[in-house]
């Protein structure tokens, strides 16, 4: 989040990389059929930024929940009706080790606040 690496409480600094920026389409087309439709598409600009090289564990996430510092993301029962694949698993059994999914926008910033920025080398 500052381009050397986030640190987690208790796990190592990881490695970050450089995403350049640039322009994105963003948004559902209208023939979509998921029901959390983000209409109509359009162009976003961002500039460069960087992006921890792994995604932060269930574990990891639910870690700063319990704490109360992060938001509880959504969990399988708000995904009923979806395809196995696009299930929230913040909630499921064996998953500690997976990517944490269904975070909305915001909550990361809370993640980081609490862990803060990497530490001096």
């Amino acid at each position: 989040m500052c381009g050397t690496g986030s640190f987690l409480v208790g796990l190592p600094v990881l490695p970050e990389v450089d995403v350049a920026g640039g322009s994105f389409t963003i948004g559902s087309p209208s023939s979509d059929t998921y029901p959390l439709k983000m209409t109509p598409t359009h162009t976003r600009m961002v500039p460069r930024y960087f992006m921890d090289e792994r995604e932060v564990t269930v574990a990891a996430y639910r870690a700063c929940v319990t704490s109360g510092k992060c938001n509880k993301p959504h969990t399988q029962a708000d995904s009923q009706g979806q395809p196995e694949r696009d299930k929230c698993n913040y909630d499921v059994p064996g998953y500690d080790n997976y990517p944490v999914n269904c975070v909305e926008y915001d909550y990361p910033k809370s993640l980081l606040q609490l862990h803060g920025p990497p530490p001096a080398d």
